[in-house]
C-alpha cells in the first residue's frame, strides 16, 4: 500500500533500496507503480528501474562528504519471466561483474567518495553466511565498494572484515528483519547499523567508527502491536520505569544473542 511510504517517510527515511526477491511479484505493473509512487514523494531510491537510461544510485552529501548507495538482487522468485529479457536488463539490478564495475564508475564519476552496497541474497533463517553471499561480497568489494551489507535470510549474520587485496572490506552478511510477524524469536532480533566517515587534510574519506544498536521485535508493547525495542535505553522512553523484570530478562538474552551471532565491529 502506498501509505507505507507515508509512514516511512515520516519515520525519518532519507532513501530507499528497492532490489529484493519480490521485485517481480506483481509483474511489471508492480515494479513501476512502486516506482512510480516514489517519485511522486520525491523520496530517493535505487534498486530497481522503469527507464534504460535511469541512474542507477543514490548519492547523498552530508558534511561535505558525498555518499554512494547501490542496491541489487541475485533471485526474483523466478517471476522475471513475466518481464521481456530487454526489459530483465534494465529494470532489475542483479550483481554480475559488469553492472557493478560500470555503477561504480558512475558514482566514482559523480563524486562519491564512500560507496556502501547492498545486495539480497542468502540463505532463509540460516545464520551462516551461504557461500554465494562470500562471493557477491568479495565481487563487490573488488569492484571498489567501501561497505557491503547483505540481506534475505531474515535472521542476523556476522560481521567480517574481507580481504581484498591490499586492503580490507567491511561486510554484514545479514542485519535480519527490521520489522515483522514472523513468530521465531531469531526473525525479530535485529540491529540498526551506525557509520562514521571522516575526510583528512588531503580529502581522503575514510571509515572512522561504526557500531550497531541490538533491537528487538515485541509483538505487542502498552497495547502497540510490533514495536521495536532497541538496547539502548535512551531510545527507550518509560520503559525502564514500566516493563516486568521477565520482559527485561528476556530482552537481555535477545541483546546478548544479537552480539554473539553479529560480533564486534572492528
Amino acid at each position: 500500500p502506498e501509505e507505507f511510504l507515508d509512514a516511512l517517510e515520516y519515520a525519518g527515511f532519507d532513501g530507499f533500496i528497492t532490489a529484493n526477491n519480490h521485485d517481480c511479484d506483481g509483474g511489471e505493473t508492480g515494479l513501476v507503480e512502486t516506482l512510480d509512487a516514489l517519485d511522486a514523494r520525491k523520496i530517493p531510491h535505487t534498486g530497481t528501474f522503469k527507464d534504460e537510461n535511469e541512474q542507477r544510485y543514490m548519492l547523498f552529501e552530508r558534511n561535505g562528504i558525498k555518499i554512494g548507495i547501490l542496491s541489487y538482487a541475485t533471485y526474483f522468485n523466478k517471476k522475471e519471466k513475466f518481464l521481456s529479457a530487454k526489459k530483465q536488463a534494465y529494470m532489475l539490478n542483479r550483481p554480475d561483474t559488469d553492472a557493478v564495475q560500470r555503477d561504480i564508475k558512475a558514482l566514482r564519476d559523480a563524486g562519491a567518495e564512500y560507496i556502501i552496497a547492498y545486495n539480497h541474497s542468502g540463505t532463509e533463517y540460516s545464520q551462516v553466511p551461504a557461500a554465494r553471499q562470500e562471493r557477491y561480497a568479495t565481487l563487490l568489494g573488488s569492484a571498489g565498494v567501501d561497505y557491503v551489507v547483505t540481506s534475505h535470510p531474515h535472521v542476523l549474520q556476522p560481521y567480517e572484515k574481507l580481504p581484498i587485496g591490499d586492503k580490507y572490506v567491511p561486510v554484514i552478511y545479514s542485519m535480519g528483519n527490521f520489522t515483522s510477524a514472523m513468530l521465531s524469536s531469531i526473525t525479530k532480533e535485529t540491529l540498526v547499523l551506525s557509520l562514521t566517515l571522516s575526510k583528512d587534510k588531503n580529502g581522503k574519506v575514510s571509515l572512522k567508527e561504526q557500531t550497531y544498536y541490538p533491537c528487538y521485535m515485541l509483538d505487542e508493547y502498552e497495547n502497540e502491536p510490533f514495536v521495536l525495542m532497541p538496547e539502548d535505553n535512551r531510545f527507550n522512553g518509560n520503559f525502564e520505569q514500566t516493563a516486568s523484570q521477565k520482559l527485561k530478562k528476556q530482552l537481555a538474552k535477545n541483546y546478548a544473542h544479537i552480539r554473539e551471532i553479529v560480533g564486534i565491529l572492528h
